[in-house]
């Protein structure tokens, strides 16, 4: 879920603001949210660490429940084209701390970990944006 409380929200937004990268503050909203959901997983110890691979695919399926067929075109919006970018969002949140980093993080991790358009836009095909709106041909 991606995080509603105000003063997180706040952290968020003067993070963004104070930042040299692109991103919306809900790009980092987004990928805090999955990481926060992957911590509260029951199946989830205190010292497990959560690599680059998982977070992306973490994202992922948070930002596919919560957008659907228009994530990929929101985390674009956002200036996500990648899931290296997720892990420059990963590592602000850290320099921000929002997040602790361990011995295990790099930003390497991050690199080529899914094809962003095939990871957003696959599970799409042939559907129309809206599922309960019939197409319309136009000839």
């Amino acid at each position: 879920m991606i995080p509603r409380d105000p003063r997180i929200v706040r952290a968020v937004q003067l993070l963004a603001e104070r930042s040299q990268l692109p991103y919306s503050p809900h790009a980092y909203l987004l990928v805090l949210g999955a990481i926060m959901q992957a911590i509260e997983r029951p199946d989830h110890t205190r010292r497990e660490h959560i690599s680059a691979q998982d977070i992306t695919e973490m994202v992922a399926t948070l930002a596919l429940e919560q957008y659907g067929p228009f994530a990929y075109g929101l985390l674009a919006r956002w200036n996500v084209h990648s899931t290296l970018d997720f892990g420059k969002i990963v590592f602000e949140l850290i320099r921000g701390r929002l997040l602790v980093q361990s011995d295990e993080d790099t930003l390497q991790g991050f690199e080529g970990v899914y094809d962003f358009r095939e990871r957003f836009l696959a599970p799409f095909d042939g559907e129309p944006p809206f599922p309960d709106t019939p197409r319309i041909r136009l000839s």
